[in-house]
């Protein structure tokens, strides 16, 4: 929901001058909507980059847990992981084709540069056929598969990541805040293995916390998450109260924050507490329901409205975002679930036979 938010705010009058101050071109100022969206605690619902932080350090938790548990297996985890997210996220870009051919982009119509730079007046063949593959070039006529790609590398990396998590758990924060502050590294030199890698790193780790299963107080689940907001809250309070300085450098430098705020989060959310109930309510869990579903289609929608009403961005997006939640749920549904039913019966076929040829060798 963040990220939609964010990219929502993007595709407005609003985005460049937010999209200016982080990036450090120049930009219009912004007025007094602005501050109020960008420069106040409301900036916490549309933090597009740190949430998808979050999201890859909550994948490393998920993914290293099993193992940590011994209830993973290979022979089986391959096959499934892999049809667990490439059909849903090929799919994602069969629709924002059918959609780029049913509604032409016009780039010159856009009112933001964000939603300018991802409309595209044709599709090239050889752009379209690579943003079907997860590990190579950045799928351009989708833009949040970016993370993906980097959510399909680490999957594959697993079992060199979980050697590296149990090699050295026994000081799992010291080795938490080394990720966060490789991560930053990464980013300053603009080198995505460096930054991203860390990220499921440290949820690695945070699983090795979770795996302990040591009690833990309520007071300090509370602790542990207004402390990791904060510490995602650090570049843009930066930003906000030191506007003047350099941010675009200093800003990248200060991602590490954002990795360790988010493992600080994501652990005080495994506490159990009033916090984290509220996670498990209905409609919380309707929205986790829905919410991979919800990354990969909201932007070829969002961007599809901004064409049919051009120069009224406030209408498309009013628009763009019950229909995306609407498509999304239905995406889940019919996309998304049956291809994670499809990925579970690959996996014990693949284990099944992986164990018949052990057996017979």
């Amino acid at each position: 929901m963040v990220v939609l938010l964010w990219h929502s705010t993007l595709a407005t009058r609003f985005g460049d001058s937010i999209l200016g101050q982080l990036s450090g071109w120049p930009a219009p100022p912004r007025d007094d909507a602005g501050r109020i969206l960008f420069d106040t605690p409301l900036r916490l619902l549309t933090m597009g980059t740190p949430a998808v932080t979050v999201f890859f350090v909550l994948s490393g938790v998920v993914l290293v847990l099993p193992l940590l548990r011994g209830g993973l297996d290979l022979w089986a985890y391959y096959p499934r992981r892999v049809l667990r997210l490439w059909p849903p996220c090929a799919a994602s870009v069969a629709l924002a084709l059918l959609l780029m051919a049913a509604i032409p982009q016009r780039p010159e119509d856009a009112v933001s540069v964000w939603a300018k730079t991802f409309s595209f007046p044709e599709v090239d063949l050889s752009t379209a056929l690579s943003s079907f593959f997860l590990v190579t070039r950045d799928p351009m006529y989708n833009n949040p598969l970016w993370s993906v790609k980097w959510e399909m590398l680490f999957s594959l990396l697993l079992p060199v990541v979980f050697l590296v998590v149990v090699g050295v758990r026994r000081h799992p924060w010291v080795a938490i805040v080394c990720c966060a502050g490789l991560s930053g590294w990464g980013a300053v030199v603009a080198v995505g293995e460096v930054q991203y890698v860390p990220m499921f790193l440290a949820g690695g780790f945070i699983a090795v916390l979770v795996h302990r299963r040591r009690p833990r107080r309520a007071p300090l689940s509370w602790v542990l998450i207004v402390g990791g907001i904060l510490l995602i809250c650090v570049p843009d309070m930066y930003r906000t109260l030191l506007g003047g300085l350099p941010y675009e450098t200093v800003g990248l430098a200060l991602t590490g924050s954002v990795v360790l705020g988010a493992a600080v989060l994501i652990r005080g959310l495994t506490v159990q507490s009033s916090a984290s109930s509220l996670f498990e309510s209905r409609p919380m869990r309707f929205l986790g329901r829905i919410s991979f579903s919800l990354y990969l289609v909201h932007v070829p929608l969002l961007l599809t409205m901004a064409h049919i009403v051009p120069g009224h961005p406030l209408w498309a997006v009013a628009i763009g975002i019950p229909l995306s939640l609407v498509v999304a749920a239905l995406f889940a549904r019919f996309v998304e679930e049956p291809s994670a039913s499809l990925a579970k019966r690959a996996g014990e076929r693949a284990s099944a036979r992986a164990a018949a040829q052990i057996t017979r060798a």
